[in-house]
């Protein structure tokens, strides 16, 4: 919750793309989601992540073996480049 709230400073209506969908992220998804953010894209390789993750948050879910090109050029739901989306505030 801690990186959502003290480090990216999510604010409310903001899009937020989390890289891996263990633990940590799914903790940033919880804490994205208390600051208001209209958008949770979770990014993971292993489906049965990117389905539990609904149930913290994520609102849209990208598994990166499903595309040739690399993740970052990948069009989200909306038409937006995830490189777009992600490069105000990146987490590690």
């Amino acid at each position: 919750l801690g990186a959502a709230w003290n480090v990216a400073d999510v604010t409310k209506g903001s899009t937020v793309v989390i890289f891996g969908l263990g633990t940590v992220g799914l903790s940033v998804a919880q804490g994205a989601k208390l600051r208001g953010a209209s958008r949770i894209i979770g990014v993971d390789n292993n489906p049965q992540k990117c389905e539990n993750a609904k149930s913290f948050g994520i609102t849209e879910v990208v598994d990166p073996n499903s595309y040739k090109e690399p993740i970052v050029q990948v069009d989200c739901s909306s038409h937006y480049k995830i490189s777009n989306l992600t490069f105000s505030n990146i987490l590690i």
